[in-house]
């Protein structure tokens, strides 16, 4: 792409990243493309809401091998403890035998499952900002342990993708699994990433560090990954309390502009509860800065949904899934996710 060609193509990425920030509902999927890929969760992957358990232990209580099932509990428990104490020095080895751990088939489903309303969610709305901004090139799963989210993405836009996890044993469980598409390509391999490969699209789902001194290099690192005006997807529950002026410098090095801020999520986990993640799109040569009031852009049209789910009268289907809401009408299922945008159309 030659360089005047890459500032045309980035201001006009730009100025329709505005416009939807504006109006949501223009990246908002049509019932029938969420129901696809909803069902492609739970049929290729087996992720789903999980049942009425109220804890890990309830929930995989079913489970054939139970020394899989010790060692992911225990393996849990130390993530939560070192969470708990603050523990930054050792909670990285520690996350990683959680995720190595979850990888058997007895685990992956039901606990991946957990995170259903946030992958789904992030999917869709990833989707929509594709087919908005006209994006036809590679795509990048960033963590994307056995390559689900990367999965999805390759069948419904019928092309390749990439999917890079540093963890061992997820990448070998999603090369050996059935349910992975054969246009997705599993790397073991992290950010930073020495690859000559470049992408329009990296999408990151809880994959980002949550310390704001290993930010800078990690978005440093996405910004090497993207073509000139490719995007950058980061759901991550760090936005929440991300230092403004910290994260401006940070975007500024990486050469990433402000695109587009929203929040993805609904009922889950165990016992389930209403939960959402800050969604973070950025753009590569971009000049827009991150504003300052960017949790109220994220947050804009998701309360009408955290009203209506946390509402005593919502039946419990309703209110534990992010595909269920008060315009559901007689059917049974209502594919709405990003229902905040859904609403009005």
């Amino acid at each position: 792409m030659a360089a005047g060609d890459a500032r045309s193509i980035t201001a006009e990425r730009d100025r329709t990243l505005a416009l939807v920030q504006g109006e949501k509902t223009m990246v908002a999927l049509s019932p029938e493309e969420v129901r696809h890929l909803d069902l492609r969760l739970v049929d290729a992957w087996g992720i789903q809401f999980p049942s009425d358990a109220n804890s890990v232990e309830e929930l995989l209580a079913g489970a054939l091998d139970r020394t899989a099932v010790d060692r992911f509990i225990k393996a849990r428990g130390e993530a939560s403890d070192a969470l708990t104490r603050g523990d930054g020095h050792s909670s990285l080895s520690i996350e990683a035998n959680l995720f190595d751990a979850m990888v058997h088939a007895d685990i992956f489903g039901p606990i991946t499952s957990l995170r259903r309303h946030l992958i789904l969610d992030g999917i869709c709305t990833a989707l929509g900002l594709v087919q908005r901004l006209g994006l036809d090139g590679d795509m990048l799963d960033v963590g994307c342990h056995a390559g689900f989210v990367g999965s999805l993405l390759a069948e419904a836009l019928g092309r390749p993708a990439t999917g890079i996890d540093p963890s061992s044993a997820a990448i070998a469980f999603g090369r050996s699994y059935r349910g992975r598409s054969p246009m997705l390509n599993l790397v073991e391999a992290a950010i930073p990433w020495d690859t000559s490969a470049r992408f329009d699209l990296a999408i990151a789902i809880d994959g980002m560090p949550q310390e704001a001194a290993k930010m800078g290099p990690y978005l440093r690192g996405l910004s090497e990954l993207l073509n000139p005006a490719g995007i950058a997807v980061v759901v991550s529950s760090y936005w929440k309390n991300a230092d403004v002026e910290v994260t401006r410098r940070q975007l500024r090095q990486a050469r990433l502009g402000f695109g587009y801020a929203d929040v993805v999520g609904g009922y889950g986990n165990v016992p389930p509860r209403f939960e959402a993640s800050g969604f973070l799109v950025f753009l590569k040569g971009g000049t827009r800065q991150l504003p300052r009031q960017f949790r109220t852009l994220m947050e804009s049209e998701w309360r009408r949904f955290q009203v209506y789910a946390n509402a005593p009268e919502t039946a419990r289907d309703e209110k534990r899934s992010p595909l269920n809401g008060p315009d559901a009408g007689p059917a049974p299922w209502r594919p709405a996710t990003n229902l905040r945008k859904n609403q009005r159309r």
